[in-house]
């Protein structure tokens, strides 16, 4: 999720371009939309319903979806907005489409069903070659270690964004920090050694904040559960142990009584029994 949040950042950053280079639109206008079909409850954050211009056309209506793994049941998902769209806006054009950052062989942008075949454009990010992409916006750049052969530019963005002029401090921040999150899809050291290198900006970006806290809660959580295993682990063995130690003294017990009955039986006398089996009287009584 850590991953979807970052290209929605860019997005905000600067969607025109990100249309215009991955997606081979000619958009000169973006408006963000914040609502969905009433049927809709809420909008995940990995969603960007958006009306986009091209040229002196008609606008469209863009559903672009982020995922960073490719799973069958996104696209039944992008499926259901697809149709509520169409409901809600009758007779625009719909476009649907999703753009999936780490390979997989069975990404297919074509769901068929009994009666039903959807069909949406699926951007595959690893097979865009990074070296096409060296002079590209600044929104663009922490986008190439998703690319092909895309580790070589990790150093080229890194330095372009961090001498950027035309950024302002936050979004360099952002940008940066978003570079070294999606190098991790692909190289976990090649990315703490970048976040090491521009910690004193990277620290500034407000997503950063975002996915520590998130990363915090996640880890509080997983310590409360590994923590309530432990304790019911714990709780078995100590049960166990108390079980077993209050077995031996009630077959100590029963033990006792059984040789009383053996010796009353033979004629001994209370006493001799109780000095040699050290029951109490009310005990051999019973």
């Amino acid at each position: 999720m850590h991953y979807d949040a970052a290209i929605k950042k860019l997005l905000e950053i600067g969607n025109i371009g990100f249309l215009r280079r991955i997606m081979h639109s000619r958009a000169t206008r973006v408006n963000m939309l914040r609502e969905l079909p009433q049927e809709t409850t809420s909008l995940r954050s990995t969603d960007f319903p958006m009306e986009v211009e091209e040229g002196g056309g008609s606008p469209y209506i863009l559903l672009l979806e982020i995922q960073t793994e490719w799973r069958q049941d996104k696209a039944y998902v992008l499926a259901e907005y697809y149709i509520r769209f169409v409901r809600k806006y009758f007779g625009a054009k719909i476009r649907p489409c999703m753009v999936l950052l780490r390979p997989n062989r069975n990404a297919n942008p074509r769901l068929r069903l009994e009666y039903l075949t959807f069909q949406f454009d699926l951007i595959k990010m690893w097979e865009l070659e990074a070296a096409e992409f060296r002079d590209a916006e600044p929104e663009i750049l922490p986008l190439l270690p998703l690319m092909r052969n895309g580790l070589g530019f990790v150093d080229f963005a890194e330095r372009r964004l961090y001498h950027a002029r035309n950024l302002t401090r936050e979004n360099k921040a952002d940008l940066l920090f978003i570079l070294a999150l999606l190098t991790g899809l692909i190289n976990r050291e090649e990315s703490e050694n970048l976040f090491q290198k521009r910690r004193d900006i990277m620290t500034e970006s407000a997503l950063y904040e975002i996915i520590k806290e998130e990363g915090k809660q996640e880890g509080i959580a997983e310590g409360k559960r590994e923590g309530i295993a432990e304790g019911k682990r714990e709780g078995i063995a100590e049960g166990k142990q108390e079980g077993i130690a209050e077995g031996k003294q009630e077959g100590i017990a029963e033990g006792k009584r059984e040789d009383a009955r053996k010796m009353l039986a033979r004629g001994y006398s209370l006493a001799d029994i109780q000095d040699i089996t050290g029951l109490s009287l009310e005990e051999l009584r019973e």
